[in-house]
């Protein structure tokens, strides 16, 4: 028994291992996704769409596919006049990635407190998308010609909120490793 124990403790610490490298890689991701749309870097937008490769062998490809689509919005709206300043979409990257971090670092660590904080982020990433998508509507409505850069402009906001939809997932999952209950985000508040 105690032997079974031992590989079964050497497998999860290889696991949790290669979660942080692949945490790291989509960390990463994210940043350069980033800087691709904000510094207008097509070049670095290329890189990323090559680097997705390294992360589909791990096991976040779904957040690492997400920042992909960034870098592809990214090279469109690089070929177009900037719409406007960005300001709500860097933050909503910067909490998606603090979201990413926190929630491998819970699972890491094995801790529902921790994972429960990266859920609760959760909302600010939401309320920011719609601030997003009422004002880049506003463009639209005041000049047509803006909607194919503003639509792109509202799928990087998406994209952004759903990499934080998948941070609170594997929040939700270590939750239910932890403690053995079955939280979803909306009811969160109630079952503290």
């Amino acid at each position: 028994m105690e032997k079974l124990q031992r590989h079964f403790q050497e497998q999860l610490d290889l696991l949790s291992e290669k979660i942080l490298v692949m945490g790291g890689l989509v960390e990463e991701s994210i940043g350069n996704c980033l800087s691709a749309l904000v510094d207008r870097n097509s070049v670095l937008a290329k890189r990323i769409m090559q680097d997705d490769e390294a992360v589909d062998r791990y096991d976040l490809e779904r957040i690492a596919d997400l920042a992909t689509n960034v870098a592809d919005r990214a090279i469109e709206l690089n070929e177009e006049p900037q719409l406007k300043p960005f300001i709500d979409i860097p933050l909503m990257a910067r909490r998606a990635q603090q979201m990413v971090r926190g929630a491998l670092d819970a699972f890491v660590q094995r801790d529902p407190i921790a994972a429960r904080a990266v859920i609760a982020m959760d909302d600010e990433l939401d309320r920011r998308m719609e601030q997003v998508f009422r004002e880049l509507l506003s463009f639209m409505m005041e000049d047509p010609r803006t909607t194919t850069r503003a639509l792109r402009l509202m799928f990087v906001a998406k994209y952004f909120e759903r990499m934080g939809d998948q941070a609170t997932n594997i929040g939700e999952q270590i939750v239910f490793m932890a403690e053995g209950r079955v939280i979803k985000h909306p009811s969160l508040s109630t079952e503290r």
